[in-house]
């Protein structure tokens, strides 16, 4: 008899090790995984939750995260769209939920984007705003605001027409041509840029 009590317990011994074993295997491996997985990557699977994006300056866009691009996420918030670069980003804050009394600017529409999307960079992003003539309104780093339409998108850069938002981009209505760096976005605003 107790022969059969020390085998059992010896037995539940090795088992409740082997389990604490493989328990420290699965938390070490799920660490691992968890270090290699990059801020756009992760915030990939959050695209038509509520957001507040920090920007550098001290600002913040808040809405439904319509998903990320190649080193950027864009978001829908009561203005229209938002395209923040990665590299302007402070802080992400998922599932943001404003101050009770303060009104949400979240759409509750899902985004509809293919995962091609998730390939496109700052240039295509660019490009395709030109293509579409698109009034952009854009906040730069150091302070200062570009608004106008974009005539061209460079390989680093986009050519903006400024003028005012209540005319169209007609050469007696623009007021000069800007030259912004895709490094100098903070934020850039746009009606919709897809949906």
């Amino acid at each position: 008899m107790r022969w059969d009590e020390l085998f059992d317990d010896l037995v539940g011994q090795h088992d409740a090790a082997a389990q604490a074993e493989l328990d420290a295997e699965v938390a070490d491996r799920s660490r691992w995984e968890a270090g290699h997985v990059r801020l756009l990557e992760r915030l990939q699977a959050a695209g038509g939750q509520p957001v507040r994006l920090s920007v550098q300056d001290g600002t913040a866009v808040a809405g439904t995260l319509l998903g990320t691009g190649d080193g950027w996420l864009a978001v829908r918030d009561g203005g229209g769209h938002a395209v923040v670069p990665h590299s302007a980003l402070a802080r992400v804050d998922l599932g943001f939920r404003p101050s009770p009394g303060v009104q949400a600017p979240v759409s509750p529409r899902p985004a509809t984007r293919s995962a091609s999307a998730d390939r496109v960079g700052l240039v295509q992003l660019g490009r395709r705003l030109a293509r579409d003539r698109a009034y952009v309104t854009v906040r730069l780093r150091g302070g200062g605001v570009v608004a106008g339409t974009v005539d061209r998108a460079g390989g680093d850069h986009l050519d903006i027409a400024v003028h005012d938002a209540d005319q169209p981009r007609r050469n007696d209505a623009v007021r000069g041509v800007a030259v912004v760096p895709f490094s100098a976005v903070l934020v850039l605003r746009a009606g919709q840029l897809w949906d």
